[in-house]
């Protein structure tokens, strides 16, 4: 059996074509297909498959021009379809184009090795749909330290396979030493001949720069464009943050220019210089008389890329004044794999997608979401950035995240089929499996880094940090997604919020996390192909999928544990910080089920915070709720080295629901409280804490070593004085117990004493001692008639005393609760609440009643543990009605009362009905022309007869500013509708919109679903 192949252009195929139709005829080998060839003539050959490119062949141009071969005519565009021509039938597999054509016969070799023959003749007619597809790759500096040689091998195997996926460029960023430039590891510059290396052999340059030579030659040889990046450079300040034998402010700029000219000199297939600088500005005059002057006088073939966040108007004036081709780049979310559509329109053409962690990716419905999304607003350009791919091979790894990438951004229409062939070639009848099991595990990372802005994962999974700093840390889009203290101030506040809340995506985690470990348990029951290659990447993506599946069930749990400890931030009920210690416990089970190298130093972490939190609790538990508490002490003497932390967490010295004061808070009767006289007084500061990972890594700027574990932060600091002092606290006139806590742990804690201390001329104590590290709490119950509680500290001459905290408690029991807000009506209602006080509690009574009566029931509150009292309500009278008052009153056994809430100001549960329904929604986008004064928007709803409201957020990307608006409809059946006058979408902008659905049930449903697809609908005026 055998196959005639014609090639149709007259001078044969260069060299990249020719290897290109080298495994193409290898696969027909494979296949037991003998492949004859035959060459150029001015007739079509009578062959079974032909080939060439419009550019090239007279023979394709006429055919195309005269529509007899539908090909489109832009660059890189392709045809595969088996046509008939003057009664003779072929399979033309052609493109406009040198590289095209290179897409065509990688295609076809890939179809013979994946599926079979008949595959081969499926048709396809495509064109890019952006103009620039590339890959960056960052060269090790330890590479050009050692002046390593050029791996040729390696790289043309690499750029083939950047050409199989319809690449069409690579980036090389060479490094920036301590931020130098690195042009002196490459060369010498003759005008500046004393600019050089210490200690850097002259033969490693001359190695260096035949490296970069070899890099640019046969990245253009396999078909790709090259372009040079330089991260880190120097911006054109006046005092460089570097320095370099030879360079100075003064002729760092001139040296720069001569560098530059010099590297596009040597290499001409350099088609482009990138830069990412160190420090902005970028100096116009450095811009203009270095890096435009370079591209200048070499001929001005050399493009210029930036990034749109480090870019002026002053600079893009520059660029297009001296006609420079310059392109502006975006950066994904935060740098990382993110989310997957655009936070807003950019003066740019290009976007960076960084993948942010090691594990290999690989989700088409997220290309699906974000590349429509990046066409419709003017993105003609991708580039990619994978993890650092030190060792030669590690590239086939993420085989699939180039596949997808490459060919998406190529088609976007390439059907699922294409997609996954290479999984049936690899691993055969379990192809589909893995696949769905890719798809699946690589939602965790993007899902973990939309709700942890800035603490994305890379060579290690992330536990996120401490639960209080977790908690405090923002979403990525907080347009769409609540951070924990958000949604539990509206909770507690009953206001309808329109995001994506925090249990929401905790379901999603566990959802996601439990899905993924049951596909692994399934897969691991098969076996895969035999072949040695395939089988190990079999068994690391099912160990790769149950690390992600326990670190996605991690952070559901560590998400609940985090909105659990932000309720008793709001409302100090001990239950709240209870079931957060029992999450985070949970969360470390998971945690302990990973890889040893990605739980060692995340699992230290999390045995501090189960530890804070014990801590906390059992301080609470000790020292009872109080009305007002008081943190004594100063603030740290150093920002922590991690800018990110002291930006989310800049109170983390403060313990939980105190107030802190320092030696310098004068009293005021505007906030009731501080000290009568600061003269003398003076403060120990809080010392720096672990809060992250990133405090267990030693970095040049912190010793780690002098990090402590974050404990209870009451403890290790103080304000203290050689003088007396008095602290007032002004209250309502009545009795109060007040606590007092007296202890040095701080890293230079000392001996203090002897010590007097009295309240409103009420001694306390005389000669008090406190040895260093030891705690002692003093309790004392005082009266106060004018409503002024005066705290006296005195001592002997040469000697000190101190404070750490002190709290003030009411005399009658004080209850805390966290408000029940909702229930579903099928379940038994449990009321829980924390109830103390200064005497021994006799009855804690919990009253309620429906909406339609008028007096309430009463139930015995029954303690549990620790202060805990609780009482269900049946779920025999939830049955009927829509909302249950309640209020809780508490008696100690001194007859003083104490109550939260009232017969007239209860507190309200909304009782729901079981969901039994799945919300569908239809909305269409509107189609709005040049000339259209308005718009109408409009949506269907089902079930209908469960809707309660229906509410359209909008805004313009020209306007932060949201609007929202009430949807209406006339009729039962009709549909909800608004109408917008037209000058909310104005030409060459966009309106991005959505619908927030409330059911009558209480339940807010949002559409589009920022967790599945993109969180907007947008319309845009056509001009016709």
């Amino acid at each position: 059996m055998g196959i005639k192949i014609g090639i149709i252009n007259p001078n044969g195929l260069e060299s990249s074509l020719q290897t290109a139709l080298d495994a193409l005829v290898s696969a027909f080998a494979n296949q037991n297909i003998k492949v004859h060839l035959c060459l150029y003539s001015e007739q079509i050959p009578k062959a079974d498959l032909l080939i060439g490119t419009y550019e090239k062949s007279l023979i394709l141009k006429e055919l195309v021009e005269t529509e007899q071969v539908p090909l489109d005519l832009s660059p890189e565009a392709i045809i595969i379809k088996e046509l008939t021509l003057d009664d003779h039938t072929a399979l033309w597999a052609c493109a406009y184009d040198s590289r095209g054509l290179l897409y065509v016969l990688y295609e076809l070799a890939e179809r013979i090795n994946a599926q079979s023959i008949p595959a081969l003749y499926k048709p396809a007619v495509e064109k890019p749909a952006f103009k620039s597809r590339s890959v960056l790759h960052f060269l090790p500096f330890e590479a050009i330290k050692k002046g390593e040689a050029f791996p040729r091998s390696y790289w043309r195997s690499y750029f083939e396979m950047l050409i199989q996926n319809r690449f069409n460029g690579f980036t090389l960023v060479l490094p920036s030493p301590s931020g130098a430039p690195i042009f002196p590891y490459l060369f010498s510059v003759p005008e500046y001949p004393e600019v050089k290396p210490f200690h850097f052999p002259e033969d490693l340059r001359a190695t260096n720069l035949k490296t970069l030579k070899e890099f640019a030659t046969l990245t253009a040889e396999s078909g790709l464009d090259f372009q040079l990046g330089f991260w880190d450079f120097y911006a054109g300040q006046l005092r460089p943050a570097f320095q370099v034998q030879g360079l100075n402010g003064d002729n760092l700029g001139s040296y720069l220019y001569l560098a530059l000219k010099q590297i596009l000199f040597a290499c001409p297939e350099i088609s482009g210089l990138e830069f990412k600088f160190q420090s902005l500005p970028l100096m116009p005059d450095f811009c203009l008389n270095t890096l435009i002057q370079a591209v200048l006088d070499t001929g001005n073939k050399t493009s210029l890329n930036f990034y749109t966040d480090q870019m002026t108007p002053e600079i893009v004036d520059l660029l297009n004044i001296n006609e420079i081709k310059a392109q502006l780049t975006k950066e994904s979310w935060g740098g990382k794999l993110g989310l997957p559509y655009l936070p807003e329109d950019g003066e740019s053409s290009g976007f960076q997608l960084t993948t942010s962690t090691v594990f290999p990716w690989g989700d088409p419905d997220y290309l699906y979401r974000l590349l429509p999304l990046l066409k419709s607003t003017g993105y003609d350009r991708l580039s990619l950035i994978l993890p650092d791919l030190d060792t030669q091979g590690e590239y086939e790894r993420h085989w699939y995240q180039f596949h997808l990438y490459g060919r998406l951004t190529y088609h976007p229409g390439t059907t699922p089929d294409v997609l996954i062939r290479d999984f049936h070639r690899r691993f055969g009848k379990s192809g589909n499996e893995l696949a769905d099991l890719y798809h699946l595990r690589s939602k965790v990372i993007p899902l973990y880094n939309w709700v942890q802005a800035g603490q994305g994962t890379r060579q290690k999974l992330n536990t996120g940090g401490l639960l209080p700093f977790y908690l405090r840390t923002p979403s990525c889009d907080p347009t769409y997604f609540a951070d924990c203290r958000e949604y539990v101030q509206a909770t507690l506040n009953r206001t309808e919020l329109p995001k994506v809340t925090p249990p929401a995506v905790a379901d999603q985690f566990h959802q996601c996390g439990t899905e993924i470990l049951q596909r692994v348990q399934q897969l691991q029951e098969e076996t895969s192909r035999s072949d040695q290659f395939f089988e190990l990447e079999w068994e690391q993506t099912l160990t790769e999928a149950e690390n992600l599946g326990h670190f996605a069930l991690f952070h559901s749990a560590k998400l609940r544990a985090a909105t659990e400890l932000a309720f008793f931030m709001e409302t100090k009920d001990l239950f709240c910080l209870e079931q957060a210690l029992s999450y985070l416990k949970k969360a470390r089970l998971y945690w302990e089920k990973l890889d040893f190298v990605h739980r060692f130093e995340g699992r230290l972490l999390i045995l501090e915070d189960e530890k804070r939190l014990q801590i906390l609790l059992d301080e609470y538990r000790t020292r009872d709720p109080f009305l007002i508490g008081f943190d004594f002490g100063t603030v740290p003497t150093s920002l922590p080295h991690n800018k990110a932390k002291s930006d989310i967490f800049p109170d983390y010295y403060i313990e939980e629901g105190f107030t802190f004061v320092d030696h310098l808070i004068t009293y005021n009767p505007d906030i009731g409280y501080g000290w009568l006289n600061t003269t003398e007084l003076k403060a120990t500061p809080a010392p720096p804490v672990r809060l992250s990972e990133d405090d267990l890594l030693p970095t040049p700027a912190a010793d780690t070593a002098a990090l402590l574990p974050y404990e209870n932060q009451l403890l290790n600091k103080m304000v203290w004085s050689r003088k007396p002092a008095s602290f007032q606290v002004d209250l309502t006139p009545g009795f109060y117990q007040a606590k007092l806590t007296l202890c040095d742990r701080s890293p230079q804690a000392r001996r203090h004493g002897p010590m007097s201390i009295s309240i409103n001329e009420q001694v306390i104590t005389e000669e008090l001692i406190v040895p260093p590290g030891k705690r002692l709490d003093l309790q004392v119950t005082v009266e106060t008639r004018d409503g002024k509680l005066n705290f006296n500290f005195s001592c002997p001459p040469n000697q000190d005393w101190f404070i750490s905290a002190l709290t003030i408690h009411p005399v009658v029991p004080l209850i805390t609760h966290t408000p029940v807000t909702t229930w579903v009506r099928e379940k038994p209602l449990a009321i829980r609440a924390t109830v103390t006080g200064v005497n021994p509690i006799g009855q804690v009574i919990l009253y309620y009643q429906s909406e339609n009566e008028r007096g309430y029931h009463m139930l015995m509150m029954n303690s549990t543990v620790a202060n805990t009292y609780v009482a269900t309500i049946p779920t025999a009278y939830l049955e009927q009605g829509r909302m249950i008052n309640y209020y809780i009153t508490a008696l100690d056994n001194q007859g003083k009362e104490g109550s939260l809430g009232s017969f007239e100001t209860p507190l309200t549960v909304t009782v729901l009905k079981a969901g039994d329904y799945i919300p569908a929604f239809f909305h269409f986008t509107p189609n709005l022309k040049a000339e259209d004064d308005s718009v109408t928007l409009q949506c269907t709803i089902h079930p209908t007869a469960e809707v309660d409201t229906v509410t359209l957020y909008y805004r313009n990307n020209w306007e932060n500013r949201i609007n929202q608006v009430r949807l209406e409809r006339e009729h039962a059946d009709d549909p909800y509708r608004t109408i917008l006058s037209g000058s909310q979408v104005l030409p060459d902008c966009a309106l991005q919109y959505r619908f927030v659905v409330k059911f009558k049930n209480g339940v807010l449903e949002l559409f589009p679903n920022p967790l599945t697809s993109t969180p907007y609908f947008e319309i845009k005026r056509r001009q016709d």
